[in-house]
This record gives structure tokens, C-alpha cells and sequence, in this order.
């Protein structure tokens, strides 16, 4: 017995190891055709330009994929598959890709994009990008994990450009989870002191707009848990309006005034309704009076307990200064001829006053209005100091919210004035781009050495960021010396849900116990770094309209994220102005930088001579000062640019290396140089022989300059050759990198996920919210109807009455809200009318009561009931009846809850084809949004 006994234990054991074994091995999905054998069959493709050819060709396998483009071209190849939720899939593929023509760098990218189970577009949780494979095959993998919703998985190959892409043998397999990475937050992290609050965009106390879609979609939302909610969030939200700031008052809640809203009634006033047409409000002093008249305001209405916890002054106001010059023609007002002398004389030292338009290309123009910009910027923000001061009320300053490019803002002289600096940021993944939120904190703290709480977009914008994807954004803000968080809460384009709360439940809770953490937390960052990234202040203003900083970017990028070394931004402008220095530095990489002012060009010039290392990216540097003169770029650079024709790559040797490096070149622009001194040597050279990098040695120190730009595309962040490149580069500086605190991140208990619901769902209208989409496997829609013993007087009811099928009826319709259609903004193209989604009866329709009887064609295994309702549940009694009487299953006690709208959950148990629930006389009005009817 004994010996039976353990033989049954070995075969258990052994099953065990298998199935175990099994589940770790990764499985593979079957694609149609996925080695192109049989042409395109099984593939979509989708022309976004022309001209492009999509064929196959003979490759190393057999057939395989060829994209052939011309400058311009962009196609994508795609396969869709039905997915799992919540599990991990690796793609994996061989690749070729070259130029068609001269071009090189990035020929494309493989991007994988979720939808869920009704269809719509989630995410593009993966991006790989493709690069220039110097005539050879190369595998590519890429793995992500799918969410609850995933209903399928699109792999696309997207061609761009004049380049020859080929694809091949591509393989989709559902693999075990990796292993979690290290993480350094027990490390690096500590208890601050003190909490603290960040501030918010969430307007959650909108109630009409929540309570309307509760009945529509089936959510919970009380007015008053909103309060509570605002608070565990850590944040505070701009609002306006007494009776918002009466209602956060009682409530315990700070306020967070948007000031712009009072500016706009000031100079309102003081045109008397009638502001000039030709003015935009960022060139108007008026403007900006309104500003600290509406500050003076606030801090006095609001100054008080609970008082003022932050004052917001303008969302994206160097874009508001960009669109200040309009055309010439349609200046009318006498303040044009001021300001274009104002501009003139103190910036544009009697040459250049004001852009004609936007359109205008005089670059000193534009560095003379942006000058003048820049110090009214600041000038206005030292009122708004005093303001605030004067008033005693210890409200915060924060700094203007600028989208996630690098400007030209007098940084420095807003540091003055500001108590924590925001940025706006929106990630895409296979570039740079996805380190724009890690960017924009770390240029807003290094230019300014104040906290830096960035306004990081992670709702649906570009796609829907899960759980994993917040988390990992939060921590770059860490990662960068970041404070916090500007909190975005509104779905900009999910507008009909306008919240995490509603459109992604599980991201919700995942932020708030983010942001819990952050204000509780803070995190040690480097005390220093020997590498400056130097942004040319006036070169990003003679760029007028078009203000990009992508190159900044790039070299971030690698220089940080990439090499997990510290570097520091610099401000140009802050070293014309003597409020920053360069002695700190071995090296500096100057990205950017056409125009300079004769004093940072002198200070570039003694960084060398005392032994600093300057890497000229741009071919095209250091040109002319802000007012056009020459400024003697081949003194310090040693070599002057000719243009050539656009190059594919180039090889780098460092003088005194046996071994060069061929690299990708990215530039759009290339150019040849030519040596001005004796001492310039040429270390790069593209394949024809011509000069591509030069490095001059200049006193103690070296210039190295490149024809063409390395951060010409943020695709090259992802190119491996120039990451151990820039790796050896800095490595001979003493330059620190692999720091830990890259290996930083928010801990993972943090997050939630979501959840499947138990049992099944017999009336079909079941959904789970997640990551904006949402999950349907729980419904198992069962024949049968419902029918009500009062019809519904105030919302009638769409089906009619009578016997309502369950695919129908109003009562049952959650699901079908889901589907749409929506316009571009997520809100859905038909106006919602409560009765087209609800029943609502009135006071005095059930003083007899309500029955609605639930009733299947077979016998079910009943569960439990959903109710989510508006208004008076007086008492609710389920029962169940198989044709020969009812049997009482659950009686219970409702609430009214006015116009808000809760869900009410009953349980019941037993097989029964007949399901009734009574209300009684609820007193009042009552509407009932939706229904569920749940089995085992």
C-alpha cells in the first residue's frame, strides 16, 4: 500500500514537472503565411504615401517581403491576430534594410499595435526600429504584455523613405514573463520630511457630465466621493468659480486658481468687451496686467484656510508668444509701431525689429522678438512674485507648461521668480521620444534648480498607457531629479469617460499609489556630471515657428538613458547673461547651435584652451552672433563645411586607434570639411574619402566636429554602434556611467491590474474597463427578455413594452454603449439622450411598486444581480421561480442618492428560468441605467 502510495506521488510529481515545463515553453500563434512563400497572402498593406512598391523577392530563405520606396513613400505591412489577455508575446523576424539611394539611418520600424474586443485602438505598446543593415539579414524580437481588453494584436512593418526594406520568417510566440530587472529604490530613496501636493488637471466635481455617462456605461460616481478622491491622489486641481473653491474649502482642499481665466475678464474690462482683433494677447502689456490683477485677486479671495496651494499662469505660453507676430497687413493698432521700434532698438541693435508674420525667414528677427519675449516673460513672473509675497498667503508659483521641447525661455531669470517648474510630455516608443518625459525634467532642472513637477501625459493621446507604462514614465521624472507630477487626469481623446477613473480603473489606482509615493518619497540623484549638453538659446529663437530641439533630445538620450551617465543641460543664455559657467565640465556636446551670441563663443573658446573636450554636432555651428555678424567659426572648430551629397555612413577613428568605427549617418544635410589649420586632423571620413569628422587641438584642449549631424533623427538613440561610440568617447574623459540610478523605479507593488469579474454573465452586457478598452469574455448571453410591471414615464423606455429582449432593451445595453461610434475627441457621434440608455420613472409612478421580471428560455444557475441606478432604491427583493411559484432569494436596502449614480449588487443562488425583482415604493424618482444578470 505504502509502495502504491509513492508510485502515484512519483507519477503526480512527474505530471506536475510537465505541465510546469509546458506553461514556461513558449507557444507558438499560428500567422497565415509568415514567411511570404505564398506572396502577400494573409497581409494587409496600407499606403500611407506614395510612390512605394510592396512585392516579394528571392531572399536567403526562399520568398521574403520587399518595401522599395522613394523619398517621401511610407507603407505598412500588417497581420492581425487574436490575443490573449494579460499575457506576454515575443515577435521575432530577419530584416534587411538599405537605402534606395544616398539615405541612411532608419529605414523603418516594426510597430505592434493592441485593440481591444470591440475593435478600437489601445496602444502601440512596442516599437522597433529598423536601421540600416549595411547589406545584411539581422534578427529583430520585440516583447510586450497585453491587457485585460486585448482583443488583437496587429504586427506591422512599416517602410519610410527612399530605402529597400525586406522582411522574413516572422514568428509570434506567447512566452513566460521576464524576470523582473533590478531596481534601486531601496537604494536611492527616502522619506522626505514632509508630504507634499502636487496639482492636477481632474475636474471630477463635473458632476452633471459623470452622472449622465454613469447611466450610460454603468459606473459608480458620487459627487462627494470626489472630494475624498482629490485627496488620495495627492493632488490639488485648477478649478475656478466660488462655489468650486466654497465646496474644496469644506472640504479641507487647497486651492489651485488657473489665472489666465482672470486675465482674460480683465482685459476684457478694460477694452469694454471689445479687445483688439489684430492683438494677440501675449504681445498686449494689457495682457499681462490682467495676470497680476488676477493674481492680487486670488491671493485675496482665496488666501485664507485652507488657502492657496499653487497659481497656475498660462498652459503652453511660449506657443501663445510664437503666434504673436501675425501677418504685416492685418497689424492695424497703434501698440505694432511701438512694439516693432521697442524690438528694434533694445534687441535688434537698430537692424531688426519685429517677424513680418510667421512665415517670415530672417532668423535675427525672430532671435530680436523672442528676446523681447523672454523678458517679458520675466518680468511678468517677477510681478506675480510680488503678488504673491505682498499678500503673505505662501501660495506656490508654478512655471509656465510648455509642451516637451526645449525653448528658449530666460530659464534662469524665471528661477527668480518660480517655485516649481511643469512641462508637458508625450512619449512614442523606438526613438528618443521615448525619454521625452526623463528630458523635459531634466533640462527644467538643471536650467533652473528648482523642483520640477512634470506634466506627464499618461492618458490615451498617442495610446493608452497601461499600469507598467506609468510607472515606468513616473520613474524617469525620478530618474531626472523630478519632484513629482502635474497630475493629467483628463482623457483628452477618450472625452466621453474624461477620466482614468472611467476609461482605465486600474491605471487610476496604480497612479494614485504613484503619486502617494512620490509625495512621501525622494529620490537621490547624482551630485554631478563631467558632460554638459549646451542649448543654444538664440539658435532655438531663430528657428520662428518651427521650434524643435529633437537633436537635444537625441544627444540626451544617449549620453543619459542609453550610457546611464549624468549629463547636464546648459543654457546658453545663461552663460551670455553670467549666471552659469562651463568650468565644471571635461566635455561639452554642442547639438545645435547656428547662432551665438561673441560672449558664449569666447567662453567656448577658454573651455578648450584650459583642456575641455568640444564636440561640434552641428556642421553648420557657430555662424554669425544675433545680429548677423560673422562670428570666426573656423578659429574654433578648425575646419569649415562645404556642402555634399547626402551620405550613407562614415567611419571614425580616434587618433592613435588601429580599429575605425563605421556608424550610420542620420543627417538629412551632409557636409564635406575642410580644414582651416595645420593642427586639424581628419579622424572620420565618409566612403568616398572626404572628410566627415575633424578634431582640432586648441591649447590644452580639442574641437571634434562633424560633417554630418550625429542627432540628425531620434532614431539614433536606438543605434548600438553609436551608443558604444559615444561610449569610448566619454570613457577617456572620466565620464561616469552604468549609475544606479537608472536602475531606479517606482516599486512594483504599486501597481494594479485588472481583474476578470466570477461567473458569467447571462443577460450579455457585462464589459470591464482597462486601458481604455474594454474586456468582454465574462458575457455568456443567454436566450431570454425582461419585462416591467410600470413602464418608465419620464425616460421611456427604446424597446417599446412588453417583452424586451435582452439584446434590446435599455436595461441591458452597457455593452452596445461601448461600441460607438465616437467622433476624433472619444466622444460618441449620436448626443446622449437619457432615454436612449436609461428608464426613469417619477415620483409618483411606483407608488405600487416595480416589478421587472427577468425571464430565460432554460433554467440558470443564478449568481448574483447588478443594479446600477439614479435617484430612490427604497427596498429591493429578488426571487426566483421555476413556473409554480416565486421563491424569495434576497431581500435589501437601497439608498437614494439623489442624482448620483451607484451600483447595487444582489445575491442570489439557485437554478430558476424566472427572475423578479421588486422595488418598492421608492418615494421619489428612480432611474435605472443597467441591469446584470450573473450565473456560476
Amino acid at each position: 500500500m505504502v509502495r502504491s502510495v509513492r508510485s502515484a506521488l512519483v507519477v503526480l510529481v512527474a505530471v506536475a514537472i510537465v505541465a510546469t515545463v509546458r506553461a514556461q515553453m513558449p507557444q507558438v500563434v499560428d500567422l497565415k503565411n509568415p514567411g511570404f512563400e505564398e506572396g502577400l497572402d494573409g497581409w494587409s498593406s496600407w499606403y500611407a504615401r506614395q510612390p512605394v512598391t510592396v512585392t516579394t523577392v528571392d531572399g536567403p530563405n526562399g520568398k521574403c517581403l520587399r518595401a522599395l520606396g522613394e523619398e517621401g513613400s511610407r507603407v505598412v505591412v500588417s497581420q492581425a491576430f487574436d490575443a490573449a489577455p494579460q499575457q506576454w508575446y515575443t515577435v521575432r523576424y530577419r530584416y534587411y534594410a538599405g537605402p534606395n539611394g544616398a539615405s541612411g539611418g532608419c529605414m523603418g520600424y516594426c510597430r505592434i499595435t493592441f485593440r481591444d474586443q470591440n475593435g478600437t485602438f489601445l496602444d502601440y505598446p512596442s516599437t522597433h526600429a529598423l536601421l540600416d543593415t549595411f547589406d545584411g539579414w539581422v534578427d529583430g524580437a520585440q516583447a510586450f504584455k497585453t491587457p485585460l481588453s486585448i482583443g488583437t494584436i496587429d504586427v506591422g512593418f512599416n517602410q519610410t523613405g527612399a530605402s529597400d526594406l525586406r522582411i522574413d520568417d516572422v514568428v509570434v510566440e506567447l512566452v513566460p514573463a521576464p524576470t523582473p530587472r533590478p531596481n534601486t529604490w531601496d537604494q536611492l530613496a527616502r522619506r522626505r520630511g514632509e508630504t507634499i501636493v502636487f496639482s492636477s488637471w481632474q475636474y471630477t466635481n463635473s458632476a452633471k457630465q459623470f452622472r449622465d455617462m454613469g447611466l450610460k456605461y454603468g459606473w459608480r460616481y458620487r459627487l462627494e466621493e470626489q472630494y475624498e478622491e482629490l485627496k488620495s491622489s495627492r493632488t490639488v486641481s485648477f478649478w475656478r468659480g466660488e462655489d468650486v473653491y466654497a465646496r474644496y474649502a469644506a472640504h479641507g482642499i487647497k486651492a489651485a486658481p488657473y489665472i489666465y481665466f482672470g486675465a482674460l475678464d480683465y482685459r476684457s474690462t478694460h477694452y469694454n468687451g471689445e479687445p483688439p482683433e489684430d492683438i494677440p494677447q501675449m504681445v498686449d502689456p494689457v495682457w499681462h496686467d490682467g495676470y497680476v490683477h488676477a493674481c492680487r485677486e486670488v491671493c485675496e479671495h482665496y488666501g485664507q484656510t485652507p488657502g492657496i496651494e499653487y497659481v497656475f499662469v498660462q498652459d503652453e505660453s511660449y506657443g501663445r508668444f510664437k503666434s504673436g507676430p501675425i501677418a504685416a497687413e492685418k497689424r492695424t493698432s497703434e501698440l505694432w509701431a511701438t512694439l516693432d521700434d521697442t524690438v528694434r532698438e533694445k534687441y535688434g541693435r537698430g537692424l531688426y525689429g519685429l517677424p513680418t508674420g510667421p512665415d517670415d525667414k530672417n532668423p535675427y528677427r525672430w532671435i530680436a522678438y523672442y528676446s523681447w519675449a523672454a523678458d517679458t516673460w520675466a518680468q511678468t513672473f517677477r510681478r506675480l512674485r510680488e503678488v504673491i509675497d505682498e499678500s503673505g498667503c505662501g501660495a506656490k508659483l508654478l512655471g509656465p507648461d510648455e509642451v516637451g521641447v526645449l525653448m528658449p525661455l530666460p530659464w534662469a531669470e524665471l528661477a527668480q521668480s518660480v517655485d516649481v517648474f511643469t512641462g508637458q510630455c508625450l512619449y512614442s516608443r523606438g526613438s528618443a521620444q521615448m525619454h521625452v518625459a526623463g528630458f523635459t525634467t531634466k533640462y527644467s532642472h538643471d536650467l533652473t534648480g528648482k523642483p520640477v513637477h512634470n506634466a506627464t501625459q499618461i492618458v490615451k493621446y498617442s495610446g493608452s498607457p497601461s499600469p507598467e507604462e506609468v510607472q515606468r514614465q513616473y520613474s524617469e521624472v525620478l530618474q531626472n531629479g523630478g519632484e513629482g507630477q502635474m497630475l493629467i487626469a483628463v482623457e483628452w481623446f477618450d472625452r466621453e469617460l474624461n477620466h482614468h477613473q472611467f476609461s482605465a480603473p486600474e491605471r487610476w489606482a496604480t497612479i494614485k499609489n504613484l503619486l502617494r509615493l512620490m509625495s512621501e518619497y525622494e529620490v537621490q540623484t547624482p551630485a554631478e556630471g563631467n558632460v554638459a549638453l549646451l542649448y543654444s538659446s538664440i539658435s532655438g529663437m531663430a528657428q520662428g515657428t518651427a521650434l524643435s530641439s529633437n537633436e537635444m533630445l537625441s544627444a540626451y538620450a544617449i549620453c543619459g538613458p542609453k550610457l546611464h551617465g549624468w549629463p547636464i543641460f546648459v543654457d546658453s543664455r545663461a552663460l551670455h547673461n553670467g549666471t552659469s559657467t562651463l568650468d565644471d565640465y571635461d566635455v561639452i556636446v554642442m547639438p545645435r547651435a547656428p547662432y551665438e551670441t561673441p560672449e558664449v563663443f569666447a567662453q567656448l573658446e577658454g573651455f578648450v584652451a584650459r583642456g575641455g573636450l568640444l564636440v561640434c554636432a552641428d556642421p553648420g555651428a557657430l555662424q554669425t552672433d544675433q545680429f548677423g555678424d560673422r562670428l570666426g567659426a573656423a578659429r574654433l572648430l578648425g575646419a569649415r563645411p562645404e556642402a555634399c551629397e547626402r551620405q550613407r555612413d562614415l567611419t571614425v577613428a580616434w587618433p592613435g586607434e588601429a580599429a575605425a568605427s563605421r556608424l550610420r549617418v542620420y543627417a538629412a544635410e551632409c557636409y564635406t570639411l575642410r580644414p582651416t589649420s595645420r593642427e586639424t586632423q581628419i579622424v572620420g571620413m565618409y566612403p568616398d574619402g572626404t572628410a566627415a569628422a575633424t578634431l582640432r587641438p586648441l591649447g590644452s584642449g580639442h574641437v571634434l566636429m562633424f560633417g554630418a549631424n550625429p542627432f540628425g533623427s531620434t532614431y539614433v538613440s536606438e543605434d548600438e554602434q553609436w551608443q558604444d561610440w559615444w561610449r569610448q568617447l566619454l570613457g577617456r574623459y572620466g565620464t561616469e556611467m552604468n549609475l544606479p540610478i537608472w536602475d531606479l523605479r517606482l516599486p512594483d507593488e504599486a501597481l494594479v491590474q485588472a481583474e476578470k469579474p466570477d461567473g458569467v454573465c447571462l443577460t450579455g452586457n457585462n464589459f470591464v474597463r482597462c486601458q481604455n478598452g474594454v474586456y468582454l469574455g465574462a458575457n455568456r448571453p443567454a436566450d431570454g427578455y425582461y419585462i416591467m410591471s410600470v413602464a418608465p414615464d419620464v425616460s421611456a423606455e427604446s424597446a417599446g413594452d412588453g417583452r424586451i429582449a435582452f439584446a434590446d432593451g435599455d436595461l441591458t445595453d452597457r455593452v452596445q454603449a461601448t461600441k460607438g461610434p465616437f467622433d476624433s475627441s472619444g466622444v460618441a457621434k449620436e448626443p446622449y439622450r437619457e432615454a436612449d440608455w436609461a428608464n426613469r420613472w417619477s415620483a409618483g409612478a411606483l407608488t405600487g411598486g416595480l416589478d421587472i421580471d427577468f425571464v430565460f428560455a432554460e433554467p440558470q444557475q443564478l449568481s448574483r444581480v447588478a443594479i446600477w441606478y439614479s435617484g430612490a432604491v427604497d427596498g429591493l427583493t429578488a426571487s426566483g421561480s421555476e413556473g409554480n411559484g416565486w421563491r424569495e432569494l434576497a431581500t435589501v436596502r437601497g439608498e437614494n442618492v439623489g442624482p448620483d449614480v451607484v451600483e447595487l449588487v444582489v445575491p442570489v443562488a439557485g437554478s430558476y428560468s424566472h427572475l423578479r425583482l421588486h422595488f418598492a415604493d421608492p418615494g421619489g424618482e428612480l432611474a435605472i441605467g443597467d441591469i446584470e444578470v450573473w450565473g456560476e
